[in-house]
């Protein structure tokens, strides 16, 4: 599978030297189904115990990716992450898995997920509860995981983001510039959506056109 054309950044809230908030990008291979995932993370507040919680998600969703009753299940990496937070803080996590002309998402808290194509934003929705609280496995009603399944179109962009930046925050036109360097996308967003009152992480991650076997 093609690589994804993507990029990140990261800004702890003022004062603070360690940021809360990551995000994560991790290819899977077989026995596994193949394909991305892609996660954002928000440590629940900031400082030291918010990043220690936002790193073992991400070291969590590292070393179990490629398990074959995970990947691809995002419900499912959530589940298992509620349970491997406890004793932590907790977390928000947004999770998109990418294969070929797909993705499915599901997130947990306070995070924010969009699909741009074409000048158009979709916001996929993420569900009550926090990561590592226990809630999810145990099944209780409302902090039950929705899965949505999209399709994914060459051309396509997916923007990931904490809620350090502004809810609002969107794109219109997506500049050449951009495309060729992912990252002063996110810089853009970045200073677009004024992190000054938490900390802040964006992921953003462009499809090229032989991802789904265009030319």
């Amino acid at each position: 599978m093609t690589s994804l054309h993507w990029d990140c950044l990261s800004q702890p809230i003022a004062g603070e030297t360690v940021c809360g908030d990551v995000v994560a990008v991790v290819t899977t291979a077989p026995p596994a189904a193949v394909g991305h995932w892609l996660a954002v993370i928000d440590g629940l507040g900031h400082g030291p115990e918010a990043a220690r919680a936002a790193q073992a998600a991400r070291n969590i969703l590292e070393q179990t990716a490629n398990q074959p009753e995970l990947a691809g299940h995002p419900d499912q990496m959530l589940l298992h992450l509620d349970t491997a937070l406890a004793g932590t803080r907790g977390a928000a996590i947004g999770l998109t898995w990418i294969t070929p002309g797909r993705l499915r998402h599901a997130g947990v808290g306070n995070t924010r997920t969009l699909r741009w194509r074409t000048g158009r934003t979709q916001r996929l929705p993420s569900s009550y509860g926090i990561v590592g609280d226990g809630q999810l496995s145990a099944g209780h009603g409302s902090r039950r995981v929705t899965v949505l399944d999209l399709d994914l179109l060459p051309g396509d962009w997916l923007l990931l983001f904490t809620d350090g930046l502004d809810e609002s925050l969107t794109v219109g036109v997506m500049l050449p510039e951009w495309v060729r360097e992912p990252g002063r996308l996110c810089r853009h967003l970045m200073a677009q959506g004024h992190p000054t009152r938490d900390d802040a992480a964006v992921l953003v991650a462009h499809v090229p056109p032989d991802l789904n076997g265009s030319p």
